[in-house]
């Protein structure tokens, strides 16, 4: 037990400050809504397909549409 504690404090010690996840996430979360809004699109290296960029505002709006 006390090895597992000991585990799980030292990966503990190596997560960035909690306020550093937060502007990250939220970042993230505000640059994908503007390339969103924008329609940005990428294509597949492999397939050359076009995929256009989902977002949680996106999927929710089709699940809300599937209903």
């Amino acid at each position: 037990m006390e090895k597992a504690l000991a585990w799980l404090e030292k990966v503990g010690n190596k997560l960035p400050d909690p306020l550093t996840l937060f502007v990250l996430f939220s970042l993230t979360v505000i640059i994908s809504a503007i390339a969103s809004a924008l329609q940005v699109s990428v294509v597949h290296p492999g397939t050359k397909e076009g995929k256009a960029l989902i977002t949680i505002r996106t999927r929710s709006k089709a699940v809300c549409k599937s209903l």
